[in-house]
């Protein structure tokens, strides 16, 4: 069977396109963006060839996908949280800041001045301010 092998070269083919035609516009947000996108070709063409020969869950990879997403769900959160804790400059501005975020999250306090001035608020990626 080279389903496999066609998805992977499928996958592979797209991973470049999208690349070099995403990293003019959106710089390495564009490569991140173009290898998740060939990953997904990818997966589809997998899923769709599965399918054919008796689905995920005949496979038993079901469950264990299921498994694998219910494992990788904290690391995301983590690294998500991550991300945002290390644009703050110190470890005490990061602790305050994920004490706040809990807090604000258990009493479903929401901050208005973000949605009256989203300016305000905008990230420098760059570092140009």
């Amino acid at each position: 069977n080279r389903v496999p092998v066609l998805g992977s070269i499928l996958g592979m083919v797209a991973n470049v396109a999208l690349n070099a035609a995403l990293y003019p516009v959106l710089g390495f947000r564009g490569v991140a963006l173009g290898t998740s996108l060939a990953a997904t070709a990818n997966f589809a063409v997998l899923g769709l060839a599965w399918r054919r020969h008796g689905g995920l869950v005949g496979a038993g990879l079901g469950p264990h996908l299921a498994r694998v997403v219910a494992a990788c769900l904290p690391l995301a959160f983590a690294a998500w949280l991550g991300v945002h804790a290390s644009l703050l400059s110190g470890s005490r501005e990061k602790l305050g800041a994920l004490l706040a975020w809990g807090q604000d999250y258990v009493s479903k306090k929401r901050p208005e001045a973000l949605v009256n001035h989203p300016e305000d608020y905008r990230i420098d990626w760059d570092g140009d301010a």
